[in-house]
């Protein structure tokens, strides 16, 4: 959830380029994060360890929250 606050907190600030770089960066992470997990274990994840070269989840492996970052992207192209 608070990814998704962080978009919306930084969508606010369109008009300032490097806040939508900023924005649109993050969206871009949050959804390879997601898929990451998916397509490698067919895990929606709670957490995620902060190491870049954690192969799974760090906590509950199917969680609706988690589901969020993919959330994220459909915003971000006004599919939502």
């Amino acid at each position: 959830m608070a990814a998704v606050r962080t978009w919306w907190s930084l969508k606010e600030y369109d008009h300032v380029p490097i806040v939508r770089t900023a924005r649109k960066g993050m969206c871009k992470q949050m959804t390879e994060l997601l898929l990451s997990q998916w397509y490698k274990n067919g895990h929606i994840c709670e957490n995620f360890y902060p190491s870049r070269n954690a192969s799974d989840c760090s906590g509950t492996t199917m969680y609706h929250w988690g589901a969020l970052n993919g959330l994220i992207s459909l915003m971000e192209e006004d599919m939502y």
